[in-house]
């Protein structure tokens, strides 16, 4: 299993494990999810936007019709 892939079980593992945890600590958990997606990859996403702008457009201006 590759470490992106183990790091995500874990994160995901900590969620369920620990359902009362402080609201501070979630939101960390959070920013963890999040770091793939401004640095996949290896491009800066958070300076160099376009890719975290198409990301959005797909979830929020074009959604998936169902």
């Amino acid at each position: 299993m590759t470490s992106y892939l183990y790091e995500w079980k874990t994160t995901n593992q900590a969620r369920i494990d620990n359902r009362d945890v402080l609201p501070v600590v979630q939101r960390l958990i959070n920013i963890t999810m999040a770091i793939p997606l401004y640095y996949a990859d290896g491009i800066d996403g958070f300076t160099f936007g376009e890719g975290i702008q198409e990301v959005l457009k797909k979830l929020y201006v074009k959604p998936v019709p169902m």
